[in-house]
Order: C-alpha cells, then sequence, then structure tokens
C-alpha cells in the first residue's frame, strides 16, 4: 500500500497537486487543509478516484458559513474509492487528529497528524495532550493492528535541537517502538 503525507496548506489553493494526483498512491494523509467543519464535503471532490474524511478547527464546535475567519489547521484522510468497503473511521483524537482502520491481514490503523507550532504559550501543553492521545490510541489497537502515523510534527525529531516538545515525542516513539521515515 502507497502513502504519502501532505501539509497542503490550503486544499482549495492546491488545485493543480491534486489534478496531477498520482493514482498510485492508493492513501494521502493530508495536514493544514484550511477547511471548516461545514466545507469538509470538499474532500469528496477534489479527485473523482479518492474519498475521505477530516477533522477542521471547528470540528468540536462548528462556525456557521457567514461567521468563518481565515482559514487554518485541519487534518483529513484521503482514500482511493476501491479501498472504501474495506475502511472504517475512527473517532479517536481530537481535531489535529484524523484516524482511520483498514480492515486486511494485517489490519492497519492510519493516523494523520498535525501538532500544534511552537509559537504560542500553550502549544507545548496542547503537543502533549496530543501525544497523550496518540499514546492511547497506540496503546488501544497495536496488540491487533499495524499503526501508521504521518502528518506535521512542526518539531525536527530527527537533527533538531533538544527541547521539551522533542523529548515528549522521541520517548512517546521509544516507549512504542516506533521509527521515522523521512
Amino acid at each position: 500500500m502507497k502513502v504519502l503525507s501532505f501539509n497542503c496548506k490550503n486544499i482549495l489553493a492546491c488545485g493543480p497537486f491534486f489534478s496531477e494526483m498520482k493514482e498510485d498512491v492508493d492513501i494521502y494523509l493530508l495536514q493544514e487543509h484550511w477547511l471548516f467543519d461545514c466545507q469538509l464535503n470538499m474532500l469528496n471532490e477534489i479527485h473523482s478516484k479518492y474519498i475521505g474524511i477530516g477533522k477542521s478547527v471547528d470540528t468540536d464546535d462548528p462556525l456557521p458559513p457567514i461567521q468563518m475567519p481565515r482559514e487554518y489547521g485541519g487534518v483529513a484522510i484521503l482514500w482511493r474509492k476501491e479501498l472504501d468497503p474495506l475502511i472504517s473511521t475512527l473517532k479517536a483524537g481530537n481535531s489535529r487528529i484524523q484516524c482511520i482502520e483498514i480492515e486486511g491481514d494485517p489490519n492497519i490503523i492510519f493516523v494523520s497528524l498535525y501538532l500544534p507550532c511552537k509559537g504560542p504559550t500553550n502549544s507545548t501543553q496542547e503537543l502533549l495532550e496530543c501525544i497523550d492521545q496518540l499514546n492511547e490510541i497506540v496503546c488501544t489497537y497495536s496488540n491487533t493492528h499495524q499503526i501508521i502515523i504521518g502528518g506535521d510534527f512542526n518539531e525536527d525529531i530527527i537533527n533538531g535541537a533538544s527541547s521539551q516538545r522533542k523529548k515528549y515525542i522521541n520517548d512517546f516513539m521509544q516507549d512504542h517502538e516506533l521509527s521515522s521515515k523521512e
């Protein structure tokens, strides 16, 4: 199965990328789609051979269309339509974590993740909450599923300077014997 993780920074401005999507990719893990909850249906209109599911910054408290500010954030997963009978969406995680399950041998959980940026004063706390939710997902499914996490960590977990954020991410990865691929 071929998977691509992509921070699209506004899915509506990525028309050329999606019109020329490589159809040999089975699953796209997307971050920063910039759609609001009332716009998530657009994920199914991006390409005729793909469908998807997503979460937005207002997933937990949807904004009416007339009150939408400038877009930001969001996670999504797109998959080839022929995979749809094998896929179930999972309600796990917050608005920065989108998961799907694929039935097969082995069963697989795909996670699209968009961790908070370093700037805001509460970004480390929000990152810790996201990693705690990832920990819960991995603990729940690791005995019965292969787990693939892709996304934007907003942290150089391989070569970056030491930080509390990096340590928390690396500790999570070590605890669950996860590895990274660039």
